[in-house]
C-alpha cells in the first residue's frame, strides 16, 4: 500500500518540526543576546557619559576657583575704610598655585567640551594680553569672556537652550553690573 499524500505531509512535519522548533529557538536566543549587547553597550556608554560629564564638572569648577577667590577678595570690606574692595582701591589678589591651574587647564583641555575649551581660551588669551596690575576702563571687555566661559560650562552640563546671556550669568556675582553696563552691549 502506497503512502497516501497525507501521510506524506505527516512524515514531512514530523520531520521538519523538530528543526523548525531548533531554528526559532536558536534565533530566539541570538536575538536575546544581540539585545542584551545593545543594553549593555547603552549602558556602559551611559556611565561613561555620566564619569565625562563629572570629570568636566569638577575641572570646571577647579578652574574657575581663581576667578571666584579673586572676585569675593575683591568684594571682601577693607579693614582700614570698612569699604568693599571693588571700588576705590586695588584689592589684595588672592595666591594662586599656578603649577596646579596648569594641570586643571591642562586635563580641562583635554576633557573639556569643545565650546568650553574654546571658551576658556578666548578668557585666557584677555588674561595674557593684559599686564600684571593693568586695569580696564571698560569692565565688560573682561566680564563678557568670563560669561562666556560660564555659559559654556552651563551648556556642557546638560542646559543647552539656556537663553541667558555672557552678562545675565554674572549679575548675581556683580552688584552693580547693571550699571557698569551700557545698553546693547548685554
Amino acid at each position: 500500500m502506497e503512502p497516501s499524500a497525507l501521510e506524506n505531509v505527516a512524515t514531512v512535519a514530523t520531520i521538519v518540526t523538530p528543526i523548525l522548533l531548533a531554528l526559532i529557538l536558536f534565533l530566539q536566543r541570538r536575538f536575546e543576546a544581540d539585545r542584551k549587547r545593545e543594553d549593555d553597550a547603552r549602558a556602559r556608554a551611559q556611565r561613561l557619559e555620566d564619569e565625562m560629564r563629572e570629570t568636566r564638572m569638577d575641572l570646571s569648577e577647579k578652574i574657575l576657583m581663581p576667578f571666584i577667590n579673586a572676585l569675593n577678595a575683591a568684594r571682601q570690606p577693607d579693614q582700614r575704610s570698612g569699604r568693599r574692595g571693588a571700588r576705590g582701591r586695588q584689592a589684595e589678589t588672592p595666591e594662586i598655585d599656578f603649577a596646579e591651574f596648569r594641570k586643571v587647564a591642562f586635563r580641562l583641555s583635554l576633557y573639556g567640551d569643545d565650546e568650553v575649551v574654546k571658551a576658556f581660551n578666548e578668557f585666557m588669551q584677555l588674561a595674557f594680553s593684559m599686564e600684571p596690575g593693568q586695569h580696564t576702563d571698560d569692565p565688560v571687555s573682561v566680564l563678557k569672556p568670563l560669561g562666556g566661559l560660564l555659559l559654556a560650562i552651563r551648556r556642557s552640563a546638560g542646559n543647552e537652550d539656556t537663553s541667558l546671556g555672557e552678562l545675565e550669568i554674572l549679575e548675581w556675582m556683580i552688584s552693580d553690573l547693571r550699571t557698569i553696563t551700557t545698553d546693547g552691549q548685554e
